[in-house]
């Protein structure tokens, strides 16, 4: 738990503290998507197979993007190093982003169906026509250790680590189609939507400064860049049973068994600028305390600290009483150690009355 220690040149950055933070961000998301879809199709008439295709294709590229105003949360730790003005830390930040871009697409497919009990092939094109593709970042959670350089009433800041992402992609009313004859058919009947939902790790890095109204409360204004590492979603085959009229039944219905898988690969990059309040925590006792700053309060001085910086002072009077008197001897006297000291500028702090000394700090 931290401490207060005085900062150098009258700055009032905090020697160490542990510290909440509540703000808001601007946030931006780029999505990269890698779309493929496989697909296969066998005619019937009665119980007797006329015709069978399949089609697939290379990887489809998409690239879409979002953009959201968010509330963003922040804990962390900082420690300054001693007698110099370099600090270190780690901050774990969350925030939910609702960032979601949906993109209507189109998948090239290339295929081929066989008649006549496989002697006669037929080359088509064809597509996967996606009306509605969506890629959704929910949370957002970053732990991030920094370094730091104070500078007067604020420090710098660079830290990166880990991050991880809540995210749901949604691929709706997707239709397979092949173009045969000069004429487009849709091979897989009804509709099909997929959904998953996953959590996915990257990285993130960010640069801020914070700024210190008093040594207890401070503005953080910072830029940080997340990166999702790639992941993959395949959607299962389904297979879908319908009738139609066909030339190839002999003007009769025929019964189409169709199966198609989809499959993507996805990567995102997330970022952001925020500004966000922090309050340092202190610990009073064996509590930590968010402190309340007013300067028209006048605090007094806690009892306990009196009477120990009276006995100090009755213990520095005896001594200079008594030149044969050792600090060491007086210490096994009162039953208190040898480093039983006070400096003139902590006495002058204590009987002043700050709130967050009491004669159980330490």
């Amino acid at each position: 738990m931290a401490q207060d220690q005085a900062s150098p040149q009258g700055a009032i950055v905090p020697h160490a503290g542990f510290f909440v933070g509540l703000g808001g961000s601007y946030n931006w998301a780029g999505v990269e998507q890698g779309l493929t879809g496989i697909g296969i199709s066998d005619i019937f008439a009665g119980p007797i197979l006329v015709a069978s295709g399949s089609a697939g294709g290379p990887q489809a590229n998409f690239d879409s993007s979002a953009d959201a105003f968010v509330l963003d949360a922040q804990v962390g730790y900082f420690k300054r190093f001693t007698g110099s003005p370099w600090l270190a830390g780690l901050k774990f930040s969350y925030k939910y982003l609702d960032l979601t871009s949906s993109e209507k697409e189109n998948i090239p497919q290339a295929g081929s169906f066989t008649l006549d009990g496989g002697k006669t092939t037929i080359p088509f094109t064809g597509h996967v026509a996606i009306s509605s593709s969506q890629v959704s970042i929910n949370h957002e959670m970053a732990l991030m250790p920094f370094i730091g350089r104070a500078i007067g009433n604020s420090y710098v800041y660079v830290g990166a680590g880990p991050a991880l992402f809540g995210t749901v992609t949604k691929f709706a009313n997707a239709i397979g189609f092949a173009d045969i004859h000069e004429t487009e058919l849709d091979v897989t009947g009804s509709p099909i939507s997929f959904s998953s939902s996953d959590w996915v790790w990257g990285g993130a890095g960010q640069v801020g400064m914070s700024y210190f109204l008093s040594p207890s409360w401070a503005l953080d204004l910072n830029y940080t860049f997340a990166m999702s590492a790639h992941y993959k979603i395949k959607y299962a085959g389904r297979v879908h049973e319908f009738e139609r009229p066909s030339d190839d039944c002999g003007n009769g219905l025929c019964q189409r068994l169709a199966a198609g898988d989809d499959a993507g690969i996805f990567r995102f990059n997330q970022q952001s600028i925020l500004i966000a309040g922090r309050v340092r925590l202190q610990r009073v006792g064996r509590e930590m305390r968010m402190p309340v700053e007013n300067s028209d309060d006048q605090p007094t001085p806690d009892p306990g600290l009196l009477r120990i910086i009276a006995r100090a002072h009755d213990i520095q009077a005896r001594l200079m009483q008594n030149t044969d008197l050792t600090v060491h001897v007086i210490a096994s006297q009162e039953r208190v150690s040898e480093g039983y000291r006070l400096s003139p500028s902590l006495v002058d702090e204590l009987t002043t009355g700050p709130r967050t000394l009491t004669c159980r700090s330490g």
